[in-house]
């Protein structure tokens, strides 16, 4: 008889009144992907999205009785590059799915799981955790209940923590639709696009070098794509069975490859899709005419990731971009008639108080539609890390010695979105535009000044 299986992707913060962005609703893909992978094998299976159910530890814990193996996430794929830091949330879901549940097997995954194993292991008390992408390893895990013959996993064994063999990264072609009908689709929306709204993967990995993030610690080094008659399955089935009007394509890089990124627009234009879409990407892989193209396609906005008004913090960090290519890329797209949403960063290796202070001006100049600022984290397994490696505090450190300490860098953060959303042209802009969507985005701006 199969074992039941039991997917969790935590609440990232059970404490209603310390809300974050990191609790944001958005589908945890991975999850879906497994699910579906174990459906085609027969296994009876349910994914726990406690995140987008916003309900108590209690409560999920009442609903996941009778599972035989429980799965549970640190961080889904939208977060993988760059992770919260706080995993107090994870661990306390840990913690009580072991102890309410003593007869079932506990697996873990995640990037701080594939970036501090050893620990992690040790602070979980799982019975393995998963390194690296976790779908194809859950269901070697649910299928094998010997460990030595799982590929990437670690676990221990009389007192030692064992290592079996890497796992290769996965071909994307082989995945199946996700099982979005094992998720709560109403649950999921994007305060920039609105509800009925869903993720979408196309591709997997970058192959630019930027030295802050953790992509490599999940996505391996290597760029791959769905082939697009799978990306094709993917959108009919959110489209025609979930009535999903909202897209993020959760690619790192949308457009690098260009193909990959028109083959995408063509489709979506051959079958008339009635949908809103966004992506993310970099701001010098961006033309006229691929910009036309994902216009005519319904692209409403696409987010860049700029980091730093200062381009020698740019080139330090390996960004390989210019602040006037920053320039030209915003007004293109602006002059397309998509909007622009801007990624910055305070906190970077050797950035002082000025370039920061430069970063919040350049935002301003920029003059985005929305912009967030964030503090840069040295990840484990980044060239960041490695650079100040030895300086840091934690697991998962928030600063290091040599910058200003973490409360500094939360207030040039906060000083950002002040002086960048307070401005009376943006709220007047904004007001015109889509009063509607102003309360839900003056909501989300609160919510970063915790």
């Amino acid at each position: 008889m199969k074992p039941k299986i039991l997917l969790v992707n935590p609440w990232y913060e059970y404490n209603p009144d310390k809300p974050n962005r990191y609790s944001r609703a958005w589908q945890p893909i991975d999850l879906a992907i497994a699910g579906a992978l174990l459906e085609e094998k027969g296994y009876e299976i349910r994914i726990m999205d406690i995140n987008a159910l916003k309900i108590p530890i209690e409560e999920a814990i009442k609903q996941s009785k009778g599972f035989d193996k429980i799965f549970i996430a640190s961080a889904s794929l939208d977060r993988w590059q760059c992770p919260h830091i706080d995993i107090d949330s994870f661990l306390l879901t840990v913690v009580e799915f072991r102890k309410s549940f003593p007869k079932s097997k506990i697996f873990v995954f995640g990037p701080h799981c594939t970036m501090r194993p050893k620990e992690m292991l040790e602070k979980t008390k799982a019975d393995a955790l998963i390194i690296g992408e976790p779908e194809l390893a859950i269901v070697d895990l649910c299928e094998k209940n010997d460990l030595s013959k799982v590929k990437g996993i670690a676990y221990k064994k009389n007192s030692k923590i064992i290592f079996t063999e890497r796992r290769q990264l996965s071909d994307l072609s082989k995945f199946p639709v996700p099982a979005f009908h094992l998720l709560p689709m109403e649950k999921y929306s994007y305060e920039i696009m609105s509800d009925h709204f869903s993720i979408v993967e196309t591709a997997r990995g970058c192959p630019f070098q930027c030295i802050f993030c953790a992509k490599e610690v999940m996505y391996g080094n290597k760029y791959r794509i769905k082939p697009i008659e799978l990306v094709e399955k993917e959108l009919d089935t959110l489209i025609n069975d979930f009535h999903v009007k909202n897209i993020y394509f959760m690619d790192l890089e949308f457009t690098v490859n260009k193909k990959h990124a028109e083959a995408i627009c063509d489709l979506i234009i051959r079958k008339n899709y009635k949908t809103n879409w966004t992506c993310q990407t970099r701001i010098d892989t961006v033309d006229e005419s691929i910009l036309k193209k994902m216009k005519k396609a319904g692209c409403k906005s696409i987010h860049f990731g700029v980091e730093s008004g200062s381009d020698r913090i740019l080139e330090l960090t390996k960004k390989k971009i210019t602040k006037d290519r920053i320039r030209k890329g915003i007004e293109l797209t602006r002059r397309t008639g998509i909007e622009t949403v801007c990624f910055m960063m305070v906190g970077l290796p050797e950035e002082t108080e000025e370039e920061m202070r430069q970063t919040i001006e350049f935002a301003k100049e920029l003059n985005p539609d929305y912009v967030s600022f964030n503090v840069a984290s040295p990840y484990p397994g980044t060239e960041f890390y490695n650079m100040v490696e030895g300086q840091t505090e934690g697991l998962f450190p928030t600063s290091y010695e040599g910058l200003p300490n973490e409360k500094f860098l939360k207030k040039m953060a906060k000083k950002g979105f002040v002086e960048f959303y307070l401005r009376p042209n943006y709220i007047l802009s904004r007001l015109f535009k889509n009063p509607k969507l102003l309360v839900k985005q003056f909501k989300l701006f609160l919510r970063f000044l915790k």
